[in-house]
Formats: C-alpha cells, structure tokens, sequence
C-alpha cells in the first residue's frame, strides 16, 4: 500500500474542484510575488522546454499561473507531458495538463521542495517488526507443534509467552515458517510499488514496516507502506503503480501457500484437543481453496504457520485491490474509470459496512478508507487514455480480487470435542468353503466420528464341531490377517493357536490402528481350512476394536467346512395323469441331482409314495459323482387300477449322502388324476 501526498494551501496552492487538481489560483500575496520574480528569470528555458515537445499557440501568466495552448508534437501526448514533466521536475516546476473549452492547457507552477529524510524510521521500525513477527512466528510454532507448559489461567496464559520464548528452537522455526514468509510477501509488495514509482520518476520513499505486539494483534505487523511524495503523473502512473505492489505480492504468496500445504500435509500439527475450545477458523478464498484441494490436510489440526502466512498474503493483497480511495485498488479504478472511479469508491464503502455485521474488522477498514479520504485526486495528465497492455493488467488486477477476497476472513467459534466413533462391519458374516478350500472376509473398520481414532483390535477365536476331533487337529485351521499399518502399506498376520485353549474365546491376536475421522480403513480375513479336518466343522472367528475412551466394537465371523452337499431341481413339481376307461397313463417328472460338495459321493436314492401307486426311477437306486457332476434321469409315476377316491397324491424323491448322513435333499411331486 502506498500513501500519496500533495501539495497543500499552505505553500499558496488551491483545489480548483472543475478540474478536480489543484494548481496555482489564490494564496498568499507574498508567494505570487515569489513566483512571479521566479518565473521572470526562466520564462524563456519553461516555454523552451514546452516548445520541445508540444506546440504553442497562446500562453498567459493570470496570478502566478503560468499556462500554455498547446497541442503534441511529434511525441505521443503520454510521452510529451511526460519527458517535459521530468524536465521541469529538475527545475522545481510542476506541470498539469487539463482541457479547457476544448483546448489543451498545461499549467506550470512551483512546486513543493521534497525534504530528504533519513532513513533511521525506516530501518528501525522493519528491526522491531522483524522482532514482533519473529515472536508472533514462535507462538504459532509452539501452539503448532503441541507445546504444553502446564500453566493454565490468565496469568499463566501470560507466563507461557515468555516460557516459549525461552526455547531457541521455537524461536528458530518461528522465525523461519511465519515471519520470513509474511515479510518476503509484505516487503516484495511495497517493493513492487517503490520501483514503479521510480520507473515513472515519482519520488516514493522505501518502506514503512508497522510492528505490533502479537498480544494486541496475532500476525505482529499491521502491514507496510510506502509515501509517494508528489501527484502521480498519468493515468499509466496510476496503473502501474498501483498495480504493481498487489500482483507482486499475489505471485509471492502463492508458492508460500502451496509450501505451506505441502509441509502441513508432510507434518500434520497437532490436533484439537477432545474439549470444547474456542477456536479461529479462517475463511477461504477461492484460490486458497483451491490450492488447499491438492492436498489432505485434516481439519481438526492447527495449520502449519507457512499455510497461514500465504493465507494472510492473499487477504493482504484482496484488500488493497478494494476500489476504494487512494488503496491500490483505488489507484486501479481511477485509471480505468476515471471519475466514474468515486462510485466504486463509494460501492467499497457500502460493501463493507454490511460485510461489517458479520465481521467487524470490515468496519475499522471502512472508516480508514474514509479517513484517508474516499474521492481519489487526478493524475496531473488526465487527458491521455491506457493503452491495450495497461487495460489487461487492470482486468488481471480485478481478477485476482475476485480470487483473493475474503468475506469473513476470521470466525470464532466453538469446536466441539473431537470424539472418534468405530463401526465394524462386514457384507458376510457367514461363509462356507470346502475343504482343502479358502474362504475370505473383508471387514470394514468405519470411524463415523469427528475426531481420529487410535484402536487396539484384538481377534479371538472359537471352535465349533459338529463330530468329534482331538485337541491336536485345531491347528488345522490355518488364519491369515491382512491389515493397514500405521506408516502406511499393508502387514500381515498368521494366527498361532497351537497352544490355546481356543473353547474359551481367548484373544489370539492383536494390532494398533489409527482411523482419520470421517474415514474407512479395511482388514482382509483369508482362512484355508486343511484337509485333514472332519467335515462339516465350524469356526467363530471375532474382532474387536477399542478406542482410549473404552468404547468398544465387535463384529463375529461364522466359518463352516463341507464335503457333502446335495441339491435336486425339477422343473415341474405338479402334473396331472389322464385315466381313460379305467386305464391309467404314466406321469414323468425330470430330476437333476449335484454333488456340489468337495468331495466325491455315493448318492442313494429313495421314492415313498401311497399304496397302490407305482413310482420307479430310470437309473439304480444309488450312483456315484464327483465334485461338481450332475446326473438327470426321470421320476416315473402311475396311479393304481382300478383307480382309488382320491383324486391328488404326493410324492416324495429323497436323495441322501453315503458319506454324511445328516446331508439329504427331498423333492416333493404332486400327481393330480383326471378322467378323460
């Protein structure tokens, strides 16, 4: 930001409001007369140096003005006013250019000596805020990286200050994360300014740093600024002047705060403790916004000082664009707009003092603006347009308002605890595999709570049979636990139960896992069952999760083997059979019978039916399959002779296994008899 000065009443100088600068009309008799006795001993070299640049067809000295008729010469009328400003300003003469009835005039009058001033302010005030932002850097450090000193209360929150303070390394990374980064952005924006001015031949001086304590304000400056001590020359002036400080600061602070994410990212802070606090939650811009979406930064922790530095690089350099005044901005709109500017000017204002209701320190800015005046003066060439090349760097300098503004740039408010929630669950808790065979389960770890989980899961497992089997084949249920680690990548778990006494649910095996909030985490569950088990055994296989606070969630595997296992299909499980003069016909049904087992199996096959009905198969009473095969064949039925009341029988096909007899499948066929 930059602070302009003009020439004042007080050395004979008015504001003339039709022309909107001001120039010699009225003042002290004895300062005409001073001017004039200048003007007789350089008439001659001031028209001489006019005529170089600008053709003259009138001029007239009325009160101590000495103006010229002009129109440009060869030059362009930016580049004459400018190369005849610059030789005036040797001269000790200011020079303006307006337009009078139509006709260019270019006033000539004395202007104010600048005084040289030391540069003792300067560099005093950048040493103490060096020192205010260096000690406002190792208090973010300190709260960044989770430093506790004990003390507690007001006092102690005081004596805490100085007990950081104490810590050379805190002092370091302070310095290094917070007050390097917001020097560089706010010292390159008034850089920019300063050397824009001197490129336009404006005398600027270099800038003014404003230390605060970080117990009054937390970044521990209010910014820097420059004082520009004479009019700004031309509309180009105003543009590059004021456009060069923001997009300076604009193109600093963006890889600030991508660095910041990155390491914010890399090296998380500490998380919000799980007790209500008052906390300061910063607005985002959208290209903070933005940034910020290229990276995973959990929103539960204090962020990095560098991420906060470039956040506080962008609200600068949103607000100095405000149209507004003599801000950047207002320097910008000036240029653009011209007089039309004190609209946008007075827009910013109303803006504010709305924005203000949600956010009061809109209300201080408003009435700085207001101090420091809302209506920006004229350039002393008001007359010569932008260029195409100055009118893109106003649309980008707008553009990057639009992308830096804040609206509600700090809200306090109060985060509650950060209390993690586990939720086990799994698409099956039951599954059975051959045996020989692998079953697999996915069991998904679910913190639903808005705070990180750190769990201790532990697995147990129980044993289930459903025929006898010695204490030594246990082992033969071969478990293997695939689950996250903390530092990424996946470890893997074989469960030894060899030497337990597993009927007792005992725990078998462990890990630790920490779940971000709002996230899932998977544990992959592979069971090999060897082949050497009986069949038809059955294991419970637990997990249990357990956060610090005691809540606790379990979810319950149910794991079976089998060797034998029967289906039967028919497509057709009711028909009607014709009797036609007392002689019956014969119903067919078609059966498919699988061995959908693990291993091969005598199938018998049996038929119950009412007496007095025949029902026979087409293949033997038993047959023989292996895993997977099929067999189709026909239930043949014929009711008896002659033919019985009943009008409907049913009849039942069972088919069973040799090699388990608890495993069987039933059809059952319902023959409806009708009279042709």
């Amino acid at each position: 930001m930059e602070q302009v000065y003009f020439i004042s009443k007080e050395c004979g100088v008015a504001r003339k409001e039709r022309f909107g600068f001001p120039f010699q009309r009225t003042g002290a008799t004895e300062t005409r007369v001073d001017f004039q006795h200048f003007l007789e001993g350089k008439k001659d070299e001031i028209t001489s140096v006019v005529s170089n640049h600008f053709h003259i067809y009138d001029s007239k000295n009325i009160n101590g003005t000495l103006s010229y008729y002009v129109s440009p010469s060869v030059d362009t009328l930016d580049d004459a006013f400018d190369k005849t400003r610059i030789r005036m300003k040797t001269m000790g003469l200011l020079i303006t250019l307006l337009k009078d009835k139509g006709e260019l005039v270019l006033y000539v009058f004395k202007s104010q000596p600048v005084k040289k001033k030391s540069l003792r302010w300067n560099i005093t005030l950048f040493v103490a805020t060096i020192l205010t932002t260096v000690w406002a850097g190792t208090l973010m450090w300190a709260s960044y990286s989770g430093y506790d000193s004990g003390l507690h209360g007001s006092l102690g929150a005081f004596l805490e200050i100085f007990e950081v303070l104490s810590h050379p390394s805190f002092v370091l990374f302070g310095a290094v994360s917070f007050a390097f980064p917001i020097l560089l952005i706010l010292g390159l924006h008034e850089a920019g300014h300063y050397i824009a001015s001197k490129r336009n031949h404006v005398d600027a001086s270099l800038p003014f740093f404003i230390p605060i304590p970080p117990i009054i304000g937390i970044l521990g400056t209010f910014g820097a600024f420059i004082t520009i001590k004479e009019p700004l020359p031309s509309k180009k002036a105003l543009m590059q002047i004021g456009a060069a400080g923001p997009i300076v600061g604009f193109i600093v602070a963006i890889p600030v705060t991508i660095v910041g994410f990155i390491l914010s990212s890399a090296y998380p802070g500490t998380a919000i403790q799980s007790e209500s606090v008052k906390a300061m939650v910063l607005g985002e811009p959208l290209l903070y916004k933005f940034i910020s979406s290229f990276f995973t930064v959990s929103s539960d922790t204090i962020l990095h000082p560098t991420a906060f530095a470039g956040w506080v690089g962008l609200l600068v350099t949103a607000f100095n664009l405000l149209p507004a005044g003599q801000l950047d901005g207002g320097h910008i709109a000036r240029a653009l707009f011209g007089k039309n500017a004190k609209f946008f000017s007075y827009f910013s204002i109303v803006v504010l003092l709305v924005m203000g209701f949600w956010y009061p320190g809109w209300f201080i800015f408003a009435f700085l603006i207001l101090f420091f005046g809302v209506r920006h003066p004229p350039p002393l060439n008001d007359i010569s347009p932008l260029k195409v090349r100055q009118k893109i760097v106003g649309i980008f300098s707008i553009f990057i308002l639009v992308v830096c503004f804040i609206p509600i740039p700090l809200t306090l408010m109060d985060i509650e605890p950060k209390v993690p929630n586990l939720q086990l669950f799994t698409p099956d808790e039951s599954l059975s595999t051959d045996i020989g065979g692998a079953v697999r389960f996915e069991i998904i770890l679910n913190n639903t709570g808005n705070g990180v989980g750190d769990y201790h899961f532990s697995i147990s497992l129980e044993y289930e049979r459903f025929e006898y089997v010695n204490i030594t084949e246990l082992s033969l249920w071969n478990v293997y636990i695939d689950y996250p680690s903390t530092n990424g990548g996946n470890r893997q778990m074989t469960l030894d139960w060899s030497n337990q006494n597993i009927f007792n649910n005992k725990e078998i095996g462990d890990f630790d896992l920490e779940i971000p909030e709002k996230s899932r985490s998977y544990v992959n569950i592979t069971v090999h069952p060897d082949r050497s088990l009986p069949y038809n055994s059955l294991l419970n296989l637990s997990i249990s999760g357990e956060e610090k606070n005691g809540k606790s969630s379990t979810v319950t595997l149910v794991i079976s083997t089998r060797i034998s296992t029967i289906e039967l299909f028919s497509p057709y499980v009711e028909k009607e059979v014709l009797v036609s003069k007392n002689i019956p016909n014969i119903g067919n049904f078609g059966v498919t019978a699988s061995n959908v087992g693990a291993e091969n199996d005598l199938l018998t096959i049996s038929i119950e039916h009412p007496l007095n009905w025949s029902a026979w198969i087409d293949i033997g009473d038993s047959i023989e399959l292996s895993p997977g095969e099929s067999i189709s064949f026909f239930l043949r039925v014929q009711p008896p002779y002659p033919l019985m009341e009943s009008d409907s029988v049913v009849i039942e096909l069972r088919v069973a296994s040799n090699r388990n007899s608890d495993i069987s499948e039933v059809a059952r066929f319902t023959v409806n008899i009708r009279e042709k």
